[in-house]
């Protein structure tokens, strides 16, 4: 009887946040075909059934979340989440790293080509920190193309970090759930992808929320951080007019 209260409290507290480009969590990213989905608090580490998420998913209020990944057991796929306080979290994420340096790198990107740390130093950086089981970061994926044909005869560099491994990125681009979403046969985002980055995301910068984007100066300092997708009054994402405004502050 405890159990069935404590999953009750926890199905009134979980208002999914993100992903309202769906109609369904099951058309979403955040479900493996052919398997039973389930969600797992990393808290309290109880199992819910994605059904019943769907149905308060559906209602409109929420609560942002961070995927951890996922765990295939048998027939069952248990996706493992972590709910969190986004206002706190932002307030607290920008105190701690605008005007820092960014730490980068040597980075290898999705086709294997090398991108060197002193390739990017003296460039002006645009940074996304995104994920394939991330609704927003798809959300937001035409804006940053169209940022990148923007900036393309200046001097900026587009880097688009992931802890996902490289075959499921290669897989997640041509699946027709993808091009069905973006309306498109080809979808494709212009930024370097750079797969296998869970050390640097989780450990290094402590990404909070995803999609989180740095612009990053030719000095290497951080001087705009934007997390999740902004949206106006009618419900489209401002990513692509925000950067752009930030950009104004570069050298």
């Amino acid at each position: 009887m405890q159990k069935r209260v404590i999953l009750l409290s926890l199905l009134i507290f979980i208002l999914i946040a993100g992903f309202g480009q769906y109609k369904s969590l099951i058309e979403s990213p955040l479900y493996v075909k052919g398997k039973k989905n389930f969600y797992q608090d990393s808290v309290s580490k109880v199992i819910i059934p994605i059904e019943f998420l769907d149905s308060l998913y559906k209602e409109n209020k929420n609560q942002p979340f961070q995927v951890l990944g996922y765990v295939s057991n048998g027939d069952s796929a248990i996706w493992k989440v972590a709910f969190i306080d986004a206002e706190s979290i932002s307030r607290t994420y920008r105190e701690k790293w605008l005007n820092q340096t960014f730490p980068l790198t040597n980075f290898t990107d999705l086709n294997g080509k090398t991108v060197k740390k002193q390739t990017l130093e003296g460039k002006n950086l645009v940074i996304n920190c995104w994920s394939i089981t991330c609704g927003p970061c798809i959300k937001e994926m035409p804006e940053l193309n169209l940022l990148v044909d923007s900036l393309k005869k200046k001097k900026f560099y587009f880097l688009a970090l992931t802890f996902d491994k490289p075959e499921p990125i290669i897989n997640f681009f041509k699946s027709q759930k993808l091009k069905d979403f973006l309306e498109t046969d080809n979808p494709e985002f212009k930024f370097d992808i750079i797969p296998n980055q869970e050390v640097l995301l989780t450990s290094m910068l402590a990404v909070k929320s995803y999609p989180t984007t740095f612009i990053v100066n030719k000095n290497g300092k951080i001087i705009e951080i934007f997390d999740a997708v902004n949206l106006d009054k009618n419900g489209k994402p401002k990513t692509y007019a925000e950067i752009m405004q930030a950009i104004q502050k570069l050298d």
